[in-house]
């Protein structure tokens, strides 16, 4: 085992003014933690606090009761992509599970997917059957793995089709970082923008059967701040013109 690989995942979870909201999402990690448990699993929590309030701040003072393992980390960088970044550099887990500061896990999805990653020997990135939205627009979203007959490359051309809140392994995301969001120059849609960026590295985006994450919607959003800027995510150079073949298999 590497010096790093003291953990089997790290769960991380990307907070900045969520105030109370944040509490509910840190006991749906700590649920699926204990559930990973369980079965062996050993699990930590990195809670990246990127220019957040004071009440957010307080919330995030429950992780150290509800983890076994927790780093909290104060960043000043106003970058959901950078921050994430910042959390894989500071990850002792072999695998890092992503969730955003007011969204939850479903409670056997950190057991499921280190099972499912471990059956699998393709470099994947891996996501969750079902998506449940609540508040601003309720609706559900399945996602579709790149073994599905339905998927074909040039989808992802025009719609994000996966969610932020993947599990991969911790040694793919340092060599294949997120891109940063420019607002200024229509550059976002960071989850887009690596999802593709994943993809041109060779990784399959897969989905872990009987699973869901329930993720809220605001009426006020960075998607939506993004979407009202005119942005584009970054498009890896070359992707759409290269060789599917080593998908067709699948």
């Amino acid at each position: 085992m590497n010096s790093t690989d003291q953990y089997d995942i790290s769960v991380v979870i990307n907070a900045h003014r969520e105030g109370l909201l944040l509490l509910p999402s840190l006991r749906s990690a700590a649920e699926s933690v204990a559930c990973a448990e369980k079965f062996g699993l050993r699990c930590e929590l990195i809670l990246t606090l990127d220019r957040s309030d004071e009440l957010t701040l307080q919330m995030a003072l429950h992780a150290d009761s509800l983890f076994n393992s927790a780093l909290n980390l104060r960043v000043d960088v106003g970058d959901l992509g950078e921050c994430r970044n910042i959390a894989v550099s500071n990850a002792r887990g072999r695998y890092v599970a992503f969730l955003d500061g007011d969204d939850l896990f479903c409670s056997t999805w950190l057991r499921d997917a280190f099972a499912f990653a471990q059956s699998d020997e393709r470099l994947h990135v891996l996501h969750p059957d079902f998506n449940l939205y609540f508040g601003h627009t309720p609706h559900v979203f399945k996602h579709v793995g790149m073994d599905d007959p339905t998927f074909h490359l040039s989808m992802l051309a025009f719609t994000n089709l996966w969610t932020s809140l993947c599990f991969a392994a911790r040694d793919f995301l340092v060599n294949c970082p997120y891109p940063k969001t420019d607002l200024a120059n229509q550059i976002g849609y960071e989850d887009w923008g690596w999802n593709m960026r994943s993809i041109a590295a060779g990784a399959m985006h897969l989905t872990v059967p009987d699973t869901f994450h329930v993720i809220r919607q605001k009426s006020i959003s960075l998607v939506r701040q993004t979407a009202a800027a005119g942005c584009f995510p970054a498009y890896p150079q070359g992707l759409f013109k290269a060789d599917e073949a080593r998908f067709d298999t699948f």
